[in-house]
């Protein structure tokens, strides 16, 4: 589930038309109730996996829902350039709409649009779906504070679709077929019992076995997609402090530091593929195609990888420091919204709470799509059962993980992401070849970083609450 940063022009228009827009009365109307009257819902997803596989993940939950209400005919459309697409609706005011997806990454923006339908009188009184069983850290991204400007608290603006927690998936024929440096047999062997956990994943082992793979095979990549946010965390860092008042800078840290030093170290050893490679084939099909033989990425991967047939895979723990291992990579996750204007907001809530109540998530869990995300005994076993026969046979990684990844940087705040482009934008310099215009060590980056973030969080706060 890769994300897009929102163009700046385009944030700083949705922020300006929508600033007071929530906590306003709902203008929309509940349209009708009853099980008679027939409705059509139009429901708008994202291309970001492939419009086909968007499609699926989204139908999986409204072919369901539609068998059990015979009168609403549920329309998907999935839209390319999802982001922008959909910002110029809200700018415009468009309810072309009932339901929408909400990436958690951009619902910080979104929610200012004012566009979405205010939900939390709807939870309260809801019989399928209990907030409080939800793991907090899927539920609390689709909740905003209009008062304090802050996420993670306050009023419910959408429910969760899913929620795709990162693992690191393995290949592992290639490793079983590849000898250990110490003769001591595969690589596979050597490093069984990391690869069959549950629990945690050392990165100087993780590092230590990439080693040995790239040296076994230099013509395959040993890694794909490693997260510098898994790292930072994973060793006590973070980016930016939102405690305080603007939010500021904690780039400039001996815990940052060594997570971009490492991330730099094992880009040159060419454990990982690099900016031309990723051009040319993004690293989860490098991965199918049997030439990168880990890759890091969410849950969603498993209803596409259950069609490999060259090669037998599983998971495992994302590999992290050992200060906070649990914290080895941020969480993806959707959530659905309903439009204020929808003339049909009674037939839209009912399908965002269908499927986030346990039996839709038990919909998108058979699909391979997602795990459920209620932390209950019967949702583990339900999820089991799903799983049972078919790869991962490690689901209980999942569970795992998805209980303790933390949503990304681009959600931190709600009133600015440009902080996120501007460091990545500067990280950049890094990577250059030695002798190269611009090349920085990491203490360079991160000192200019530092002095950069702090100015951009302070003057969008001003422009913000201004």
């Amino acid at each position: 589930m890769k994300k897009k940063l929102i163009p700046i022009a385009m944030l700083t228009a949705v922020l300006a038309f929508g600033a007071a827009g929530c906590g306003e009365e709902q203008t929309g109307s509940l349209g009708s109730t009853d099980d008679e009257t027939p409705v059509t819902l139009r429901v708008a997803g994202w291309s970001s996996a492939g419009a086909a596989l968007e499609r699926a993940g989204i139908e999986c939950f409204t072919n369901e829902f539609m068998k059990e209400h015979k009168n609403v005919t549920v329309e998907v459309d999935i839209l390319d350039d999802y982001a922008n697409q959909f910002q110029n609706n809200m700018a415009a005011g468009s309810s072309k709409y009932d339901v929408f997806l909400v990436p958690d990454g951009y619902f910080g923006s979104w929610v200012n649009s004012g566009v979405m339908l205010d939900l939390t009188d709807y939870v309260a009184e809801s019989e399928l779906v209990d907030i409080d069983e939800i793991f907090p850290n899927v539920a609390e991204r689709y909740m905003y504070d209009a008062n304090t400007y802050s996420l993670g608290k306050g009023r419910i603006y959408a429910l969760p679709k899913d929620v795709g927690p990162y693992v690191m998936y393995y290949n592992k024929d290639l490793l079983m077929d590849l000898d250990a440096s110490d003769g001591s047999g595969s690589i596979y062997d050597k490093y069984k019992e990391y690869l069959t956990a549950t629990d945690t994943f050392d990165i100087e082992v993780a590092h230590e076995m990439w080693k040995e793979i790239k040296a076994a095979d230099s013509t395959i990549y040993a890694v794909g997609n490693v997260q510098i946010e898994g790292l930072v965390w994973s060793n006590g860092g973070d980016f930016i402090d939102m405690s305080k008042t603007p939010a500021t800078s904690t780039l400039n840290t001996p815990e940052v530091k060594e997570a971009y030093e490492l991330y730099l170290q094992m880009y040159n050893e060419g454990l990982m593929p690099d900016s031309a490679a990723a051009s040319a084939a993004d690293p989860s099909t490098l991965f199918q195609a049997g030439t990168c033989a880990t890759l890091i990425t969410g849950r969603w991967a498993v209803a596409s990888y259950r069609m490999i047939e060259d090669f037998d895979w599983d998971v495992c723990p994302v590999p992290g420091f050992s200060d906070d291992p649990g914290l080895n990579s941020s969480s993806g996750s959707v959530g659905f919204a309903v439009h204020k204007n929808s003339k049909n907001q009674y037939w839209a809530w009912k399908l965002c709470e269908y499927v986030a109540s346990p039996e839709g998530q038990l919909v998108g869990a058979r699909s391979g799509f997602n795990i459920p995300f209620y932390d209950t005994e019967e949702s583990y076993a339900a999820l089991k059962e799903a799983d049972a026969g078919k790869l991962p046979t490690n689901t209980d990684c999942f569970i795992k993980a998805a209980k303790s990844q933390q949503r990304n940087r681009m959600s931190y705040l709600a009133y600015s992401m440009r902080w996120v482009s501007r460091m990545d934008t500067l990280s950049g310099y890094i990577f250059l070849a030695d002798g190269e215009a611009g090349k920085q060590t990491v203490q360079e980056f991160l000192e200019t970083a530092d002095s950069e973030v702090n100015s951009i969080l302070r003057v969008d706060w001003d422009e913000y609450t201004f």
